[in-house]
């Protein structure tokens, strides 16, 4: 029999629990890249409005990004295995409301926008979860580095496939019925990954450390290095809530909802290839410095998909604005 190279991709797949865990949270992950679409679009069709499905579309993100810590603090508190059962009850659940209300052609912007917010607010972390994993799996530094180096290229593919399958899906079954398919790859994906026992009851080791939240935010607020990078990541987050909410809209215009995941996904494969392009070489600037150019390009690619005026041109502009992420 031969014997798999220590470090290779193969020998990190043939690990105990890794091929039910990993394959597990990656089915409930591409639940993530799926969801941005149908969501915008269903609440769009209900309400009439895309500024309703747009505020919509930013609470669900809002909710998804600053409450994680709190998603996290309970993780560490709890435990995985009784947590993300929990989390990802609540957030199907709240999809599934959504894809209710948006059957009716009057659907209420509040309560689509709460419901949005609440799916955001529930959010299971599946991502960062099997990345913690990743080091009581793996045996040793190396083999660690080589999974989370597949974890991340998967995770890049799924955003690559995710918005093309949403625009394709929409094509053919109404935006809300799509809304289905993330509820359902979330329980699935979690189901998977509480069967594959890797998942711990026991609490994190982290939770001594949400002792004092204010004090460390504080402390945060306070660090001039945080504070040079904040306004420069905050600037990407808009760029990206904005293509998220405009592609969409601009496909609905066109007449052709198919193209909109299209053109996310060769955004997606731009930021692919740029995260390949940026460890390929070594770079003399620092990072501190290198992190307001890149958001800088973003602002600038994001304005010429603004004026960009077919779907052609939109994707090619995509792509090359989606270098700089």
């Amino acid at each position: 029999m031969t014997q798999l190279p220590q470090n290779s991709y193969q020998a990190v797949l043939s690990r105990p629990q890794v091929p039910l865990t990993f394959s597990a949270a990656l089915v409930g992950r591409l639940a993530y890249p799926l969801v941005f679409i149908p969501l915008l679009l269903a609440i769009e069709a209900s309400t009439g409005s895309f500024a309703v499905a747009g505020a919509a579309v930013a609470g669900y993100g809002a909710t998804a990004g600053f409450l994680a810590p709190l998603r996290a603090k309970a993780i560490d508190l709890f435990g995985p295995r009784r947590t993300l059962p929990v989390l990802t009850f609540f957030f199907s659940a709240f999809l599934m409301a959504i894809r209710a209300i948006t059957a009716s052609s009057e659907a209420s912007p509040l309560l689509c926008t709460v419901l949005a917010g609440l799916a955001g607010a529930f959010a299971p972390p599946l991502g960062p979860v099997m990345r913690v994993l990743w080091k009581r799996l793996t045996d040793g530094p190396a083999m660690l580095k080589r999974a989370l180096t597949l974890d991340a290229v998967i995770e890049e593919v799924l955003y690559l496939i995710g918005p093309a399958v949403a625009g394709l899906l929409i094509a053919v079954v109404p935006a809300n019925t799509v809304l289905l398919l993330p509820a359902a790859l979330v329980l699935i994906g979690t189901v998977g990954m509480v069967a594959s026992g890797s998942l711990s009851d026991a609490p994190g080791g982290n939770a001594k450390k949400f002792s004092s939240p204010i004090e460390a935010r504080q402390k945060l607020l306070a660090s001039r290095p945080f504070l040079s990078l904040l306004a420069p990541v905050l600037g990407i987050g808009v760029a990206l809530g904005i293509i998220y909410v405009a592609v969409p809209a601009f496909g609905e215009v066109q007449g052709n909802v198919a193209a909109t995941g299209l053109i996310l996904a060769t955004f997606a494969a731009g930021s692919a290839l740029g995260g390949i392009l940026y460890g390929r070489f070594a770079w003399s600037l620092a990072p501190m410095r290198q992190l307001p150019l890149l958001a800088a390009g973003v602002a600038v690619g994001s304005i010429a998909m603004a004026v960009a005026s077919g779907v052609v041109t939109l994707g090619i502009i995509a792509a090359l604005t989606g270098l700089f992420l």
